[in-house]
């Protein structure tokens, strides 16, 4: 009888850290908020007011667009996978930062250059 309730206490406990460990990581690895393209560069602009201050093409290969806020310092990181280049992904934001202003040319000629790239 007693070997039995040590067993079924292992046991019990066993499957807790398991829920537990398993909730952890599941929440860790939620994926990017994602929204078409255009929809999405509207609302930065629309509603947070932010400006598209840079956009380069990842190691990995997607589009990684950086809007900022001069005003009120907020920011925000989004990419463009190649599997789905319609949809827009948040991958970070925040509200404070610096604007560095020591690029005197694009690294690329333009738009028109970066596009030829995609």
């Amino acid at each position: 009888m007693y070997i039995s309730n040590i067993r079924f206490l292992v046991g019990s406990l066993t499957v807790v850290v398991l829920l537990v460990v398993l909730t952890y990581v599941a929440n860790a690895q939620q994926p990017a908020t994602c929204a078409p393209m255009k929809e999405t560069m509207e609302r930065l602009h629309q509603q947070h007011k932010e400006a598209l201050i840079f956009r380069g093409i990842s190691a990995r290969g997607h589009i990684t667009i950086i809007h900022l806020n001069e005003d009120s310092g907020t920011w925000t990181a989004s990419v463009i996978r190649p599997t789905d280049p319609t949809m827009m992904c948040g991958v970070d934001a925040g509200t404070t930062g610096e604007l560095m202003n020591n690029a005197e040319k694009p690294i690329y000629g333009g738009w028109e250059d970066f596009k030829k790239l995609w």
